[in-house]
């Protein structure tokens, strides 16, 4: 990211809500095998196109996932994810430290976009 801007505020970040958009799919039920069959598709093909993460974005959405094992959870479900976790995670992905406001911007995009995701599912 450095001097690219793209992830929140950036002139040319082309339309808004990838990362919202990454974040439900990576939460979004896949058919059952029942279901896809009934459309006569195999599992891959009901599941249809995979979501395509802008260049920009990658950063973000590696970081994203790997702190998907990190939600603070209370009695109605997820809460939002556990930040004390993220510099460790920066750190071992090698994010140099001045991209680490943009990376954290977007990680809360996409914590709120899964959280979405997640009651929707319910």
């Amino acid at each position: 990211m450095g001097d690219r801007q793209c992830v929140h505020h950036g002139v040319d970040a082309g339309p808004r809500g990838k990362l919202k958009r990454v974040a439900r799919d990576l939460f979004t039920p896949g058919p059952s095998a029942e279901e896809a069959k009934a459309w006569g598709l195999t599992i891959e093909e009901a599941r249809g196109p995979a979501t395509e993460v802008w260049p920009d974005n990658l950063v973000t959405v590696n970081t994203f996932t790997a702190c998907l094992t990190q939600w603070r959870v209370g009695q109605s479900g997820a809460t939002g994810l556990d930040y004390s976790v993220l510099p460790t995670v920066l750190k071992l992905t090698d994010v140099p430290e001045s991209e680490w406001p943009d990376v954290f911007h977007g990680i809360r995009l996409m914590e709120d976009g899964a959280m979405h995701q997640m009651r929707q599912n319910k």
